[in-house]
């Protein structure tokens, strides 16, 4: 799991470079041009490579409960986008806000009647589950948040090109790709996942202090420190939240445990930009407009306390998510679970704070 984390940064390294490269020499069509390739490469490998996965009881799609997150997700991020120009009494604000809770609500009552599930609402009994939805959701809204409010400084404020602002920013894909197989190393060694996701939220929480706290955008030093603190943070959280998704619950379940973790990831980026991007729209308004680099500074206060927020909500959540409590509540959940699936009750992978003690190299003693 480090390693596949690590593939992530990676990616994240590469994006910029080459985005910023394809943007300097065939325009910023290229960007899109280029999933082309990439999206046929995928395919043709894996039909070539990858096994088949499939459960032992195949589960039905869930159409209702796709329709509602979708609402619930696009009503949402059209609300908190559009929000600081039209304002939040603008009917189309009031109207997408207003679909979004009528989807939530709706939701859960759906999902518990159904047999299969989008989403399991017993799952989030399991605080584990739910600390690793939050932590997610949390650290991958900050990133998304950073790297956007990162790209409009380096290009609008710098003034430099796409290649160059990509250049600026390696500092923190380098991290996250040399962070994320120590964070598999801790979390799978024995330590479990509180100290990876404290030393992650910690990472992030001074990330964003230093920002806060200091003018950065003078010190190229500063800023690439921050850049590079912020990179080992999203590099060391990935792997624990993961494990944290799948701890306690029946193996067949682990599957859709960990997808609904990896999903949150995603939704995280996309309200990260949203919400703080809004944020930073927000204190752009006005005096703040015309006053050049300052302004920016100004405007961007707010998103850098955020950022430091979310890492400390991180490091918090590390300590309790891997409480006794949370693995008592853990195992409860699997025990609810396994019934229904017709197996054992056994988790897909021990407690995140469980420790190698079986009899046979390799192995991992059960819940007790």
């Amino acid at each position: 799991m480090g390693a596949w984390s690590s593939s992530f940064g990676i990616g994240l390294a590469s994006g910029p470079l080459l985005g910023g490269a394809l943007v300097a020499g065939d325009g910023w069509r290229s960007v899109f041009w280029v999933n082309v390739p990439i999206g046929l490469a995928a395919l043709v490998l894996t039909a070539c490579c990858l096994p088949e996965s499939r459960t032992a009881t195949p589960r039905r799609a869930d159409p209702l409960g796709q329709a509602l997150v979708v609402v619930l997700l696009g009503g949402l991020t059209f609300a908190v986008i559009r929000a600081p120009r039209l304002g939040w009494g603008a009917p189309a604000v009031w109207g997408c806000l207003t679909a979004a809770v009528l989807a939530l609500f709706c939701l859960v009552p759906c999902e518990r009647r159904r047999r299969d599930p989008l989403v399991d609402p017993r799952f989030f009994r399991s605080i584990p589950f739910s600390g690793s939805v939050a932590v997610s959701l949390v650290s991958f809204a900050a990133l998304g948040g950073v790297l956007f409010v990162s790209t409009l400084y380096l290009q609008d404020v710098r003034g430099l090109s796409a290649l160059p602002a990509g250049m600026w920013m390696l500092p923190m894909p380098v991290m996250t790709m040399l962070l994320a197989p120590l964070a598999g190393r801790l979390t799978g060694g024995g330590r479990g996942a509180r100290l990876p996701l404290v030393l992650a939220g910690s990472a992030m929480a001074l990330s964003g202090l230093m920002c806060a706290a200091f003018q950065t955008e003078g010190s190229a030093v500063l800023l690439l420190v921050a850049y590079g603190l912020f990179g080992a943070g999203i590099g060391l959280v990935d792997v624990p939240a993961t494990a944290l998704a799948v701890s306690g619950m029946p193996r067949s379940r682990a599957g859709v445990a960990s997808g609904i973790t990896m999903a949150t990831c995603r939704v995280g980026v996309a309200l990260g930009v949203a919400v703080l991007g809004a944020v930073l729209s927000s204190g752009l308004h006005g005096p703040a407009a015309a006053a050049g680099a300052a302004g920016f500074t100004t405007a961007a206060h707010p998103v850098r306390c955020i950022v430091t927020g979310c890492g400390a909500a991180v490091a918090l959540a590390g300590v309790l998510v891997t409480s006794g409590r949370a693995e008592r509540s853990a195992r409860e959940t699997a025990a609810r679970l396994a019934p229904a699936d017709g197996t054992a009750a056994g988790p897909a992978v021990p407690g995140p704070s469980a420790r190698p003690c079986g009899r046979t190299a390799g192995t991992v003693a059960p819940w007790p």
